[in-house]
């Protein structure tokens, strides 16, 4: 297993909080509180986080879904680390949680990502690549987590406009219909006449 504790180590020495996304069991957790570092971890699955809990409990683990949680979330961490996301089954999930990161990092945080493949990486590294302005990435040789992407220099400014924007869709189910604003953080949808106006991603621009 990657240490990560040293992979997020700087000439000052090891980042004083980490935020472990998708952490599942937490493998890693036991290197990282060893090193001094608080960590928090959150991932979906409740029985999976009650018994890490018991495993680490000098750590803060929390049941959740990230892309909910994070908008509201103030603390900033040193480090964000995401092992293994499922990028490409719950792509859109996925990108929402990596658009948010410059709002959760502190000014000069890191964040680190595993992939097992190529085609998961090369999409980790472009999400990335949509906030921060310094990204890497390189082969482990480990089977499971084949790539690591690493990425820093976040830029602060444009975070809340993206953010917005992404939480924000237009729906219609015939041109002539009449369209919804839905709110993805809640799930409520309005109802909207034309004059409505909506700002979209620029990735929805493109498609």
């Amino acid at each position: 297993m990657l240490d990560f504790a040293e992979i997020f180590r700087r000439e000052d020495g090891y980042p004083k909080t980490l935020l472990d996304i998708g952490c599942g069991p937490c493998p890693e957790g036991r290197q990282i509180l060893e090193r001094g570092i608080s960590l928090t971890g959150i991932d979906q699955d409740g029985e999976t986080i009650r018994i890490v809990k018991k495993r680490l409990p000098q750590g803060r683990f929390i049941t959740g879904d990230a892309a909910l949680w994070l908008p509201g979330h103030r603390q900033r961490y040193d480090a964000v680390l995401l092992r293994r996301p499922d990028v490409i089954f719950r792509s859109a999930n996925w990108h929402q949680i990596f658009r948010q990161l410059p709002s959760i990092l502190s000014e000069n945080g890191m964040a680190a990502v595993t992939a097992p493949g190529e085609s998961e990486a090369r999409l980790c590294e472009r999400w990335l690549r949509e906030t921060a302005d310094t990204v890497t990435r390189c082969k482990t040789g480990m089977a499971e987590e084949e790539y690591l992407i690493m990425a820093e220099n976040f830029r602060q400014n444009d975070t809340e406009e993206n953010l917005q924007s992404s939480l924000i869709r237009r729906l219609a189910w015939e041109d002539d219909q009449p369209h919804m604003v839905c709110d993805l953080r809640t799930g409520r949808c309005t109802m909207a006449d034309d004059q409505t106006e909506c700002r979209t991603s620029s990735d929805d621009k493109q498609q």
